[in-house]
């Protein structure tokens, strides 16, 4: 809902198999992953993404209550773009790193 208020369009899916089925619908220009999930979990789902060619590239943020530490080992080469820990960001955080990820500031421009 606080992505939907700051003007993004959202999909929600409630297990990884559900997000994969939605793909094939129009391709997000980013995923926000759970890591546990029914029916076919985050590193399954992501593994799956990354091996499609017009998925591959799809930024993501990772949410999850596992150890960050022991995510971003296990899923470093998978192309995460960003990690949350359950029960320790904002809802402003988030809106940050997707804000960041989907607009992120151009440089100054060298006008003279």
């Amino acid at each position: 809902m606080t992505l939907g208020r700051e003007g993004y369009r959202t999909l929600i899916a409630s297990n990884g198999r559900e997000a994969l089925d939605l793909l094939p619908l129009g391709v997000p220009d980013l995923i926000i992953l759970d890591l546990l999930m029914p029916v076919l979990d985050g590193p399954s789902m992501l593994k799956k993404v990354r091996a499609t060619a017009q998925w591959k590239d799809i930024p993501v943020i990772i949410l999850t209550a596992v150890s960050l530490a022991q995510a971003k080992k296990d899923l470093e080469h998978l192309g995460v773009h960003s990690y949350l820990q359950k029960g320790q960001f904002s809802l402003a955080e988030l809106t940050g790193r997707v804000s960041s990820i989907l607009r992120p500031q151009s440089a100054p421009s060298d006008v003279r």
